[in-house]
């Protein structure tokens, strides 16, 4: 039995009454490589309840294929050099999961392929949320690449167009420009944001500090908290409200800061249930609403209020906010952290890849 290679996580689950347990589904991609011939193929497939399968979790081959795939090596890397030097490399990318929307919680699942740092594929869909797989093999043979496709029978076509590396379609060369931006991100980060990366202990360390206290709304879906701090680095502190949620309506949070420290809260909180609050401009990051108080919400001006999350944190006598777009793996840049100047416009300290 061989074990597979890039199994992704979990991806969709049903639970079955009879044994009172979830099942879960793996969508697979597999390279294997026989560099003698310079020959490489990738292969598609599933399993349930385990990252180990064999040949009947992979999806069928033409009889000439089959025959191809018996004298291959299962790369245990994603990686393979043929004897002419060209390597190979694979790779796989879940796309995010949400608790909400048409097919949220089964989401699409993506294939790179290059040759020679050229990519062949970049980001191209394999499956597609809702149980549709769009590729069972490719094949290269030295100067050709065939492309299949199994549904009631399996389908092949040449594709060989794309070794060129200039036949990547739109939405390929949209997300190949976005790594390339991702990577300049990176190159470009100062020590201060290294520091302060998303996944930094610092950065959850700092964001502590504020104490915030829980204020009752009347809905479930939502959640606000109350502290009381300088938010707009002014050397005056302000109440702020952070509003947030984890469902369609709201799943993010916003802050609201009130200077006076007078909130007519009851007021307040029908506002945010018939959702007079959403009134932001794409441009705008913060900007007096009603009721004296001012809105933050800092994302990318493609981003909503309601899909957006903005997290205040102090360090060095300083406040900062932390913010990212709920689909974080679509935006370029997925987060940023930015200061609050005294007249509420925004300074961005670090843009993130």
């Amino acid at each position: 039995m061989k074990k597979i290679l890039f199994i992704s996580t979990l991806l969709i689950s049903f639970t079955f009454s009879d044994y009172s347990r979830a099942d879960t589904v793996f969508r697979n991609v597999a390279l294997g490589c026989n560099s003698e011939a310079n020959q490489f193929m990738v292969r598609f497939g599933e399993t349930w309840n385990s990252t180990e399968i064999n040949e009947k979790d992979l999806f069928a081959l033409t009889p000439d294929l089959k025959d191809k795939w018996a004298s291959m090596s299962l790369s245990q890397s994603g990686e393979c050099t043929l004897m002419n030097g060209k390597k190979i490399k694979l790779s796989k990318k879940r796309g995010q999961a949400f608790a909400y929307g048409y097919l949220g919680g089964d989401p699409s699942v993506f294939f790179y392929l290059s040759i020679d740092d050229t990519a062949i594929y970049h980001k191209k869909t394999f499956y597609l949320k809702g149980g549709e797989y769009m590729f069972s093999s490719i094949y290269y043979d030295g100067d050709k690449l065939i492309q299949c496709h199994h549904d009631k029978a399996i389908t092949c076509k040449d594709v060989s167009e794309r070794l060129s590396g200039t036949a990547l379609n739109i939405n390929e060369m949209a997300e190949l420009k976005k790594d390339k931006d991702r990577e300049n991100l990176e190159k470009n980060l100062s020590q201060f944001c290294k520091d302060l990366r998303p996944t930094s202990s610092e950065l959850m360390k700092q964001q502590e500090l504020i104490k915030w206290e829980g204020l009752k709304l009347p809905t479930r879906d939502k959640s606000i908290s109350k502290a009381i701090f300088d938010i707009n680095n002014d050397q005056v502190d302000e109440v702020v409200l952070k509003v947030a949620g984890t469902w369609h309506a709201l799943d993010g949070s916003f802050l609201m800061a009130f200077k006076d420290g007078s909130i007519d809260l009851p007021n307040f909180l029908q506002k945010i249930e018939i959702g007079e609050l959403d009134i932001l401009k794409p441009e705008e990051h913060a900007k007096v609403v009603a009721m004296g108080g001012t809105i933050i919400s800092i994302r990318p001006e493609q981003v909503q209020i309601k899909y957006s999350s903005n997290l205040p944190f102090q360090m060095d006598e300083a406040t900062y906010i932390y913010s990212y777009p709920k689909r974080s793996d679509y935006y370029v840049p997925s987060a940023f952290i930015s200061k609050v100047r005294p007249d509420y416009s925004i300074e961005t300290m670090c843009e993130f890849p």
